[in-house]
């Protein structure tokens, strides 16, 4: 008899448990509606599925969310008539939308959602010329956030003299890496650190490119910013790295020749005189390769000591 009770009590749990599932499904599977509605852009389902779960479960707590969602999709940016207009769309999508998308979808579909929804901005954005004073407006950069290179190099090759300029330049950079890799953006990257080495080192610790965060690590661990010049003494670690990597990979050489005369400064001016000796060290010591050593030396009496130790 005892063991009867107990597995009629067992029973009556499971019975209450399959109930309670029973209540709590239609609301779960109309919310599920709605959001998969919002997934695929359809407007219209999703207008309708949401409809139906405000009707039937006026207290869900995902209501106001799942209409964030689709209030976006039902109002999408048009073409936008000045940066200011670009800039308030912008701080919608990423302080309120994103973090709504996030939480209702897996992290995977999030990103393809939300990724979709900076290409309509970047889009409406497209008829702006870039402004040196709101560079986050232009299109070139919310492209990128939607995972479109080409249309984000397309952006930035119609900025005059985009090569000159830091935030440009690093743009296209992230853009040709995601697209043809490390060796078709290292120059980029290079000409970038000579131009804004702090803005460099943002962008190169933000990609999570494997062979950049090697070179990083190692350099970090590495590097000793004694320069030969006071004046140096303000220049961020990063834009000596150029010269760095020529003499711990100096397969890298071919590259940095591919990169544009910059302004001359002595981060540049050290990578170019090591660039000098390793094709002097094919032919053999030689009074001009003293020359280049003795130049680096009086540069940068840390990276000639880092240099020496290979030879």
């Amino acid at each position: 008899m005892g063991c009867g009770k107990a597995k009629t009590v067992v029973l009556i749990r499971n019975k209450a448990m399959q109930l309670d599932l029973f209540l709590h499904g239609r609301e779960v599977i109309l919310r599920n509606d709605a959001l998969a509605a919002i997934q695929e852009r359809h407007v219209q389902d999703g207008r309708a599925a949401l409809a139906k779960l405000a009707a039937e479960y006026p207290g869900d707590t995902h209501l106001a969310a799942l209409e964030t969602l689709l209030h976006i999709l039902e109002y999408p940016p048009r073409r936008c008539t000045s940066p200011d207009a670009v800039l308030v769309a912008k701080g919608h999508l990423e302080s309120i939308v994103q973090a709504v998308a996030e939480r209702l979808m897996s992290p995977t579909q999030a990103r393809s959602w939300i990724a979709g929804e900076w290409e309509i901005l970047a889009e409406a954005a497209a008829g702006l010329a870039y402004t040196p004073t709101a560079p986050p407006a232009y299109a070139a950069p919310l492209y990128l956030k939607a995972g479109a290179w080409a249309a984000a190099e397309a952006a930035v090759q119609a900025i005059p003299s985009w090569r000159r300029i830091p935030l440009p330049l690093a743009w296209m950079a992230e853009a040709r890496l995601a697209q043809f890799g490390m060796a078709d953006a290292w120059p980029l990257l290079i000409e970038l650190a000579w131009l804004d080495p702090a803005g460099f080192d943002t962008l190169v610790r933000r990609l999570k490119e494997p062979i950049l965060e090697h070179l990083l690590r190692n350099f970090d661990a590495d590097f000793e910013n004694e320069t030969g010049d006071e004046q140096d003494s303000h220049i961020p670690p990063g834009a000596w790295l150029p010269a760095w990597c020529l003499i711990v990979e100096p397969g890298l050489a071919p590259l940095l020749r591919q990169t544009q005369p910059g302004q001359g400064q002595n981060p540049e001016r050290a990578a170019r005189l090591l660039l000098d000796m390793l094709a002097l060290e094919k032919r053999g010591t030689q009074p001009r390769l003293l020359e280049q050593r003795k130049a680096l030396r009086q540069l940068h009496p840390g990276l000639f000591a880092r240099y020496m130790l290979t030879r």
